[in-house]
């Protein structure tokens, strides 16, 4: 969890302002962070062979990727919302 809150504050970083779609991927990434705690504790305290647990633990992996990567391409795509002069913005994956 702690990789994902830092590539999303990588990619605020370069963040200047906001737009609508930017403000909803937002919101849809800090759904996923909030509950990855429950398939988590799901997985720790389940049964070992349940492979619906596995799914919604790797499934809400997933969705939590696809939603900071849609952050991204929409910061790369609106180049009002970095600042000048930055208008490629640097990759924001694992380092």
């Amino acid at each position: 969890m702690g990789n994902f809150w830092l590539v999303h504050h990588r990619l605020y970083e370069q963040v200047i302002d906001y737009n609508v779609p930017l403000l909803w991927a937002n919101l849809l990434w800090l759904l996923t962070i909030v509950f990855l705690p429950f398939p988590t504790e799901l997985l720790g305290s389940g049964d070992r062979r349940d492979l619906a647990t596995y799914a919604v633990y790797i499934g809400t992996l997933v969705f939590t990727s696809a939603a900071i990567l849609l952050q991204q391409v929409i910061v790369v795509r609106s180049a009002d919302l970095h600042a000048p002069g930055n208008q490629r913005p640097r990759r924001c994956g694992p380092t």
